[in-house]
């Protein structure tokens, strides 16, 4: 198997034991990693093997790259076993990044899904999925490690619950719903500026009309100095 040679840095380098990443930072990363995610899903293919060693930041452009397709997956590919059922081949996936039903040897689309939200929670917390307990249902026990906002914690819970069926079931999901936190977020720092915009402009307005009924400090020079500190 011949692969492009791909110079830069892998995410395992990037996401050291013990560092964390913003939130921002990775809710970018995983719309980073899903828009890649996305391609391969919608040609059918299932990657098997996503994890930080296996995503490149690029030399070249700063761009993501997924790697090591030697584990993939045709979602038409099956062999019959011996009751005649339709079954994929042998288990494939690194510890940590790998969900129930790919353990078993029956990878789907949603499998990827899990390995991707195991990177996320990696980078927020700075643990290896790995080294993070389970609960008597299989869910990951992460939340108590940090706190973050509750819609990015529910959206990385889906994208790792233990049955597939629970999770978003391809890239087109899972990246639709980081899209959408993006926008809240986007929407809520317009908010926030907004509301500054519009304290600040009172202020201003206020410290003009008490200059004014001021005696002794009507000024143009006053109010332009005044006008210069409202606005820094």
């Amino acid at each position: 198997l011949v692969q492009d040679f791909i110079e830069g840095e892998s995410l395992s380098q990037i996401l050291t034991p013990g560092k964390r990443l913003s939130e921002a930072e990775v809710i970018d990363l995983l719309q980073e990693i899903l828009e890649i995610l996305e391609v391969v899903h919608n040609e059918g293919v299932i990657h098997c093997d996503i994890k930080p060693s296996n995503l490149i930041r690029r030399k070249q452009d700063g761009k993501l790259v997924l790697i090591d397709f030697g584990a993939v997956k045709q979602i038409s590919t099956q062999v019959m076993n011996a009751q005649g059922q339709a079954n994929f081949t042998i288990a494939v996936g690194t510890e940590g990044y790998v969900p129930s039903e790919q353990a078993n040897g029956k990878p789907r689309l949603a499998s990827d899904i899990y390995a991707v939200g195991a990177i996320g929670i990696q980078a927020l917390t700075g643990i290896s999925p790995r080294e993070l307990p389970k609960d008597s249902q299989g869910e990951v026990i992460w939340r108590d490690r940090l706190r973050i906002s509750c819609r990015l914690a529910k959206v990385l819970d889906t994208m790792v619950r233990s049955h597939f069926t629970r999770r978003y079931q391809n890239a087109s999901e899972a990246l639709q719903a980081i899209k959408a936190l993006k926008s809240r977020n986007n929407l809520a720092w317009l908010s926030i500026f907004r509301r500054v915009d519009v304290i600040g402009l009172l202020t201003l307005l206020i410290a003009i009309i008490t200059l004014i009924a001021t005696p002794g400090t009507r000024s143009l020079s006053g109010l332009r100095i005044l006008a210069g500190q409202q606005t820094l």
